[in-house]
């Protein structure tokens, strides 16, 4: 009843099917991932340098300006007080950061727009230009080292953004937040999306142990809403974070993987045969159907914090990492730059950074429809609903010839027949308190019933000891023309069919029958009693039955209280 009859329903499921008019084709997005290494951004030593940086590793000149802008950071805080609180101070400053550092990139892509299109800084076309490039933070989230936060550009995008929460997984010791990810889901231009930012176990041993967090991520975390909604349950997933993945190299020997590094252009692909990640994802264990793009940047890690030079006691290794996959064939990724950010000098690792380019209309521009058609009737499913019995022979006859000689009937009512709304003079029902006990008024009246087919007149009062009064039933009776029983015209609609050529079959032994009963009038008990709509009596009805006046007496307690 709910789906098909509530006017605010059906608006909702044809906005789920109809796409947005405003939505574009493609959707530009920028995704980063750095291991910043408890980087402080508000230090006075680094802020105005890491801003600096920020803004060429976001691409503001040598790039296109991205719609949205999603960025994971590690390692952000990792001492005792981030693992027993999880979100510090620390997660405040990174906002406070990265919001002054957006209001600059809208600033010089406005700019360069503007002067693109060669108009005056004071007209209306550059007021509209720079509303444009303005960017809001739609997520932010910290969970102990972990931050993933998602800007979206202009009012014309974040309107047409819904989130649609997140979920946190700890992976480390003892179910830490050390390690574990962050996933935020949302839903842009009726595409859904979801973004995870990880952070997985380290040192070189630990493979198995990071191929466990890393399927416990993707493939165990559901979120609960009305059902279960799972990561690979959306559109478009991107994977990105610090994934610990290191050059298992048979020899181990640091120097000789930072000589092969030295000549990266000869040696890349044989480094990259030894890259636990990579060989962990052709044998199945990990990651089933996610796409990366060609790595054709160095390793990422491990550095000396403040130089371009590897680290002498570790091997270098990619654990840098940005993974993506689209759910549905007709929606189309493409990759439109991988690579990483050496001039950062701030941390041991390189940040990495993604720009794709989602398609937000399915290919072979096949557009989204009106809902559906619903099944046929005979494929409708009616269980736990009552069967109506076959209406009585000569009120159905009767009220058939009625509506033939109506012309101003309705088809919808003709096809079902119409029973009269016959009454009865509300009996009226003695009762008596024959209480020995003085009575015991209630600190208040209990709450009204629910409405049944029965109402008492008067609806509630207080029967003292040794006082006779009496009290009027009103009775209900359903009938088919009832408003809640219209909402099931089509199911009862059939019932009666189906009763109808029953009683076909009975036709003429029950005219036989009828000859002998000369009485026109039926019984109340001939009607189904059910819960769809009671309508009370309108005129009396002969009945073959005595009435009775039935006596309630209370004989054990001191006060009557009915309602």
């Amino acid at each position: 009843f709910f789906y098909t009859n509530c006017p605010f329903k059906k608006r909702l499921l044809l906005k789920d099917y109809i796409m947005p008019k405003s939505a574009p084709e493609t959707l530009r997005v920028f995704c980063g991932t750095w291991n910043v290494n408890e980087l402080d951004p508000t230090s006075k030593s680094t802020k105005s340098l890491l801003c600096t940086h920020l803004i060429s590793w976001l691409g503001v000149i040598k790039n296109p300006m991205c719609d949205v802008y999603v960025i994971g950071f590690q390692e952000i805080q990792m001492d005792a007080s981030s693992l027993i609180r999880e979100e510090t101070d620390m997660k405040l400053k990174w906002k406070m950061t990265l919001s002054e550092l957006f209001v600059l990139v809208g600033r010089s892509y406005s700019l360069m727009q503007i002067k693109k299109e060669n108009v005056s800084p004071t007209s209306a076309r550059a007021k509209e230009i720079q509303k444009e490039c303005e960017f809001l933070c739609a997520f932010n989230k910290q969970l102990v080292g972990l931050y993933l936060t998602v800007f979206v550009r202009s009012k014309k995008w974040t309107k047409n953004l819904r989130s649609e929460g997140y979920s946190i997984v700890r992976e480390g010791k003892l179910g830490l937040g050390n390690k574990g990810a962050i996933i935020y889901r949302f839903k842009l231009f009726d595409r859904t999306f979801i973004f995870i930012n990880c952070h997985l176990t380290a040192h070189m041993k630990n493979e198995e142990t990071r191929n466990k967090n890393l399927n416990n991520i993707v493939s165990q975390t559901m979120f609960v809403r009305s059902t279960k909604i799972s990561i690979e349950d959306h559109e478009y997933i991107v994977l990105l974070g610090d994934f610990n993945y290191r050059i298992a190299h048979a020899s181990q020997d640091p120097a000789l993987i930072r000589s092969r590094i030295e000549n990266f252009e000869i040696y890349r692909e044989d480094l990259l045969s030894y890259d636990q990640l990579s060989f962990n994802k052709l044998c199945g264990n990990i990651l089933p159907d996610f796409i990366e793009g060609a790595i054709t940047f160095k390793p990422t890690f491990k550095f000396h914090p403040g130089t371009e030079e590897y680290n002498e006691k570790r091997v270098p290794s990619w654990t840098d990492r940005i993974f993506f996959k689209s759910m549905n064939e007709a929606l189309q990724i493409k990759l439109l730059k991988y690579t990483s950010t050496p001039g950062m000098k701030f941390s041991d690792h390189k940040p990495v950074h993604a720009i794709f380019e989602f398609s937000m209309s399915e290919s072979n521009s096949r557009q989204r429809g009106p809902p559906p058609p619903p099944p046929p009737k005979s494929s409708r499913r009616r269980s736990g609903r009552k069967k109506l019995p076959a209406l009585p022979k000569q009120v159905r006859s009767k009220e058939l010839e009625d509506d033939s000689d109506s012309q101003s009937s309705s088809s919808e009512d003709a096809m079902i027949p119409k029973v009269k709304k016959p009454t009865v003079p509300p009996p009226t029902v003695p009762i008596m308190n024959r209480s020995a006990e003085p009575p015991k008024l209630p600190k208040s009246p209990p709450p009204n019933r629910r409405r049944g087919s029965i109402k008492l007149i008067p609806a509630d009062a207080l029967l003292f000891q040794n006082i006779d009064d009496e009290i009027d039933l009103d009775v209900m009776i359903p009938t088919i023309s009832s408003p809640l029983n219209q909402v099931h015209h089509e199911d009862i609609e059939e019932e009666v069919e189906e009763n109808n050529l029953v009683e076909q079959e009975k036709d003429d032994e029950e005219e036989r029958d009828d000859e002998e009963e000369k009485d026109d009038g039926f019984l109340v008990d001939d009607f189904a009693v059910d819960d769809f709509g009671m309508e009370p009596w309108d005129e009396p009805v002969p009945t073959t039955e005595k009435v009775t006046e039935p006596t309630t007496e209370n004989t054990t307690g001191d006060l009557i209280f009915f309602d």
